[in-house]
């Protein structure tokens, strides 16, 4: 073997045991908010296909070891498969991204006819409908009159994060578009869909090779030349279609979304090292008709490069991130800097932070969260206001529609809770034992929930958004 086939050849395998062993790291965290909304089996897909062609273009093909055949059956499998799984994650983000804004916006305007709210709170959003689209809603006139540290123009607290919540009508959200198709986001339902593409670009390697006289099935050592034959035409066309079309459409519907873990970031740089990396394969194939470039850098390189780049962007940045996380979460706790239960707490007990932390949690993923907690909190608020004013206040409706909306099996904004506290909820709703301190130890898990976990990124994004307003360093207490 030359000196340059063992060096490809190092790096190949090289790379593929360091994306393998990523991958085993990464599932075993799979339980983690930064890898799940990743889609982890479907980064698994991705990274395989990535495995597979970079061994081809980057080991296989410039030491000329690999069968016409075999390189159209690898090319016409695992490229497809690549693409589709990078599409398939980039659908599943928009659909959790749209179902968070989707809940707020729909809780906000349940808030605003709730008769449950706490007369203590200042009515801190009010809704209007934009001219423009009459699916929007606006948050605006964020007050609080009784924090002295409110800024002047409370309203302005909210600029840096005020999303736009389209797509819901009213106050039902089986009204919302990406709502009533989640099925889509089911593993069944992917897997099925990218097998039927994958058997149709199948089918048309196989016409390819029955029609080909070039790509029977010996196992002769070939050149690159297979791949600049008419055989390659439906393979490229349908890259083409892929990286030109599908890519740029992907990058168009993400540029909206916001998410606080990167996600959307690394689809789009995938997306993008893709679609180059692959028009400067195809390019240099074409213009290099003697081979002079190839004695230097071998045309497949060219395409076997942006791989290695898109695999790290979906295995290795991702486990960084998570271990990053964990890292940062045990060192915060133990240092006490910048991140205290106490700090957390004052942001939850004061209106302004409150609703900015809450706007937040679109991005995280966790308004379900931030929305149950909130109504716990107006029922204990609810019951003081009554006992201090020697009334009584019937919340059976309110409990009860607490457990209809976050706890009951086909909640809309079900929340994650242990499993013994959920049954004792269910319990307690089953025999119709409804009180106002039912959801105590719910509402305190759910706390431990954000703070471990939505917190943490809700300060990094205050310190990289550079969010500024009167009191802002309370939260770093």
């Amino acid at each position: 073997m030359e000196t340059r086939e063992v060096i490809l050849l190092t790096v190949s395998i090289v790379w593929s045991v360091h994306i393998i062993i990523a991958l085993i790291l990464l599932w075993r965290k799979r339980y983690l908010d930064t890898i799940r909304y990743r889609s982890p089996g479907l980064t698994i897909v991705s990274a395989i296909s990535s495995i597979i062609l970079i061994i081809n273009y980057v080991a296989l093909l410039p030491s000329e070891k690999l069968p016409c055949f075999l390189n159209l059956w690898i090319a016409s499998l695992a490229q497809p498969l690549l693409y589709l799984s990078i599409l398939a994650r980039a659908l599943r983000l928009l659909f959790y991204y749209k179902f968070s804004e989707a809940r707020l916006a729909v809780a906000l305007n349940q808030t605003e006819k709730s008769d449950y709210r706490p007369k203590s709170l200042i009515k801190l959003f009010t809704g209007s409908r934009r001219k423009s689209n009459g699916s929007s809603y606006e948050l605006h006139g964020l007050t609080d009159s009784h924090s002295q540290s409110a800024p002047s123009d409370p309203g302005s607290v909210l600029q840096d994060a005020r999303p736009q919540l389209w797509g819901f009508k009213g106050n039902d959200l089986t009204q919302n578009w990406y709502y009533r198709r989640r099925y889509m986001l089911s593993g069944q339902y992917i897997s099925t869909v990218i097998s039927i593409i994958l058997m149709f670009h199948l089918g048309v390697a196989f016409v390819v090779q029955l029609l080909s006289t070039r790509f029977v099935m010996n196992f002769a050592a070939v050149s690159e030349d297979c791949m600049k034959g008419w055989e390659y035409y439906p393979h490229d066309v349908f890259a083409c279609i892929y990286i030109l079309i599908c890519f740029p459409y992907l990058v168009y519907q993400l540029w909206t979304v916001k998410d606080a873990y990167g996600i959307r970031i690394e689809l789009i740089v995938t997306s993008l090292v893709s679609c180059v990396g692959f028009c400067i394969f195809l390019i240099s194939l074409n213009i290099d008709k003697n081979g002079t470039l190839n004695q230097y850098v071998p045309n497949s390189l060219w395409w076997g490069l942006p791989l290695m780049v898109t695999s790290f962007f979906a295995v290795t940045y991702p486990l960084i991130n998570a271990l990053r996380h964990t890292f940062s979460f045990s060192r915060r706790t133990s240092a006490e800097t910048e991140f205290s239960m106490e700090a957390f707490e004052s942001l939850l007990s004061n209106p302004i932070y409150f609703e900015n932390f809450k706007l937040f949690t679109v991005s995280d993923f966790t308004v379900e969260n931030v929305l149950f907690y909130e109504r716990c909190r107006n029922v204990t608020l609810n019951t003081r206001e009554a006992e201090l004013n020697g009334n009584r206040i019937n919340l059976v409706p309110e409990l009860q529609e607490i457990y209809n909306t976050f706890i009951k099996n086909s909640a809309e904004f079900q929340v994650n809770l242990e499993a013994n506290t959920r049954r004792a909820l269910v319990d307690k709703a089953k025999k119709n034992q409804f009180t106002v301190d039912m959801y105590d130890q719910a509402a305190e898990e759910i706390k431990m929930l954000m703070f471990r976990n939505t917190y943490l990124r809700y300060l990094a994004h205050v310190k990289t958004k550079r969010v500024d307003w009167e009191g802002k360093n309370d939260l770093y207490v």
